[in-house]
């Protein structure tokens, strides 16, 4: 507008200024637009275009048009409704509201969620969380214990950091608790941390946990778990249940959460150890020291109402040997991994796979079959590759010719033509 006035003056000024010095009409007498052009330095479609308007400002071609930023009938009370529930995204609700009738654009869609930025609730409200007040279970005594994973960081001597994993279970009626360090978290971690703590605590009748990878693939049509079958054939073994909470609900077990987060300001503060081993004898004092304290949200005390609870009996050794010796293929040079480091295998075993285990400050290699004793090692964090004295064959076979030798060659003595200036 203001510029369109600008030029109006400017050209009207040269047009006067023109007409004064008898050039501003050609001889067919239109205006001279060349010299205009040259005088006011404008382009000629524009002086064109306010010649045409007759040196006046007039409105823009789109200006009597208005945005509409509502959105009327069903479509606006089905975007309101959206928008509460904190759907902030126009492409859904378009296609929402189109299903109602509406006939206009995306913009307009973005535009009524601009101006009704009131309505959407704030981020905290947004996170699923029990509506209104809910009731808190409890159970009776040696019915249920809940478990779950925890990761801290370790640095080493080095200074690298190494990612630790801690297997947490705690029994939801006395809050007696265990956790037991891995290097990672994977399904047979799970089984090893979950026999170890079923050996100090007893086996239950119910594990709670969440839908971890290792526990749960996933869930049928109805919502039920579909469990995998490495997991399944170890509950039934245990004779244990396994409940799962609903997805994104972590509160519904929230005795091993507060666990967790217990390890993670407490036990974890400052601590320093050799190994694994050493670290996981730390935790298991611990445990034993805090369990025979006051727990003050329950009023009593978990190591003295823990022994009088009826637990399951534990099944035979050699029925969960296998867990805790999982199995490994054996590499061409001798070698099975485990928890990320390499150990040897003595030449003398000829079988495909071997077993190995921890257990406190030593790793053995175990017959597959037998669970007898290959090789023994001091388990520590080096991932430096652990030699058997007897990995490899001590004396390698050499081959001989199997009929006569009948191609021969000559080696040809010295050249000694030069020998007499040898000196």
């Amino acid at each position: 507008m203001q510029k369109d006035k600008d030029a109006i003056n400017i050209i009207t000024n040269e047009i006067e200024k023109m007409k004064a010095e008898g050039i501003a009409f050609k001889k067919d007498g239109k205006l001279n637009l060349p010299e205009i052009q040259r005088r006011t330095s404008l382009s000629r479609k524009k002086i064109k275009r306010l010649l045409e308007n007759g040196l006046e400002v007039k409105p823009h071609g789109n200006s009597h048009k208005k945005d509409n930023h509502l959105i009327a009938g069903k479509g606006e009370q089905r975007a309101v409704e959206l928008l509460k529930q904190g759907v902030t995204n126009s492409s859904v609700i378009y296609e929402q509201i189109k299903e109602l009738g509406y006939l206009g654009g995306l913009t307009t869609v973005k535009n009524f969620i601009k101006t009704n930025q009131n309505l959407i609730p704030a981020k905290r409200l947004i996170i699923q969380k029990p509506q209104g007040k809910v009731n808190r279970y409890s159970t009776g005594p040696g019915e249920m214990y809940q478990m779950d994973w925890g990761f801290v960081n370790v640095i080493d001597s080095f200074g690298k950091v190494w990612k630790c994993a801690c297997f947490a279970m705690v029994c939801h009626h006395c809050g007696f608790r265990f956790i037991e360090f891995f290097p990672n978290a994977k399904q047979e971690s799970l089984f090893i941390g979950m026999i170890h703590a079923f050996m100090v605590m007893g086996v239950p009748k119910i594990i709670l946990t969440d839908n971890m990878a290792s526990v749960s693939s996933h869930r049928d049509c109805n919502g039920n778990p579909i469990f995998n079958k490495e997991y399944d054939d170890f509950q039934n073994l245990l004779g244990v249940e396994t409940r799962l909470c609903k997805v994104k609900h972590p509160w519904t077990k929230g005795a091993v959460e507060r666990l967790v987060q217990f390890v993670k300001n407490n036990f974890i503060q400052g601590r320093t150890f050799i190994n694994v081993n050493d670290l996981n004898t730390q935790a298991l004092n611990w445990c034993m020291k805090e369990n025979s304290h006051l727990q003050k949200g329950l009023g009593v005390i978990p190591a003295e109402i823990h022994k009088t609870e009826p637990l399951i009996e534990s099944p035979a050794k050699e029925l969960i040997m296998p867990y805790l010796a999982p199995s490994r293929a054996i590499t061409l040079d001798g070698f099975v991994y485990y928890e990320g480091r390499r150990y040897g295998v003595p030449f003398s075993y000829k079988q495909k796979k071997a077993r190995i285990m921890r257990n406190l400050d030593d790793v053995y290699i175990l017959d597959f079959d037998s669970y007898s004793v290959l090789e023994q090692y001091k388990a520590d964090w080096s991932l430096k590759p652990h030699y058997s004295e007897f990995q490899f064959e001590p004396k390698m076979p050499e081959e001989h010719p199997t009929v006569e030798v009948k191609s021969v060659m000559q080696i040809l003595p010295p050249d000694n033509d030069f020998a007499s200036f040898d000196f």
